[in-house]
């Protein structure tokens, strides 16, 4: 393993980022919004199903 220093991001940053990765390699992605609660989580996988088969 390769030692990196460690990076720390705040939550905007960190969702962009993992944004960009997904789109770069094609995969589905939405954050949740904290506490992420069960509605709120439910809706975020519906839409990126719908994404999915879009």
């Amino acid at each position: 393993m390769v030692d990196r220093p460690e990076q720390w991001y705040d939550t905007s940053e960190a969702e962009r980022l993992v944004g960009g990765i997904c789109l770069a390699v094609g995969i589905i992605w939405e954050p949740v919004a904290a506490p992420g609660g069960t509605t709120q989580i439910a809706e975020a996988l519906a839409r990126m199903e719908q994404r999915r088969h879009a």
